[in-house]
């Protein structure tokens, strides 16, 4: 089997201001990220030429360049500020 060429990111909760965190747990909350942060991130992998893509798309197509973004833990935050940021640059993720 030939080598991947794609990344895995695996994503918990968006912070967004004035709203409380899903869990308040240590184990949980290092891995959250603030939603300007999320968005840099999302910039950089447009402006680098990446493509976001689903689980799905990363195992049809695995020798095509590109980050597979997931979401786990079903958190609001993945609709309500994940969801429109992927948009706004076309990519896709598995939630």
């Amino acid at each position: 089997m030939a080598a991947s060429n794609i990344v895995f990111l695996m994503y918990h909760e968006l912070e967004l201001a004035g709203r409380g965190l899903c869990q308040t747990e240590p184990g949980y909350v290092r891995y959250i990220l603030p939603l300007d942060n999320f968005r840099r991130q999302m910039q950089w992998m447009k402006d680098s030429s990446f493509q976001g893509l689903s689980v799905g798309e990363a195992i049809r197509y695995p020798q095509q360049p590109g980050v597979c973004i997931t979401f786990d833990d079903g958190c609001e935050t993945d609709l309500i500020a994940a969801a429109p940021v992927l948009g706004e640059f076309g990519f896709h993720a598995t939630f």
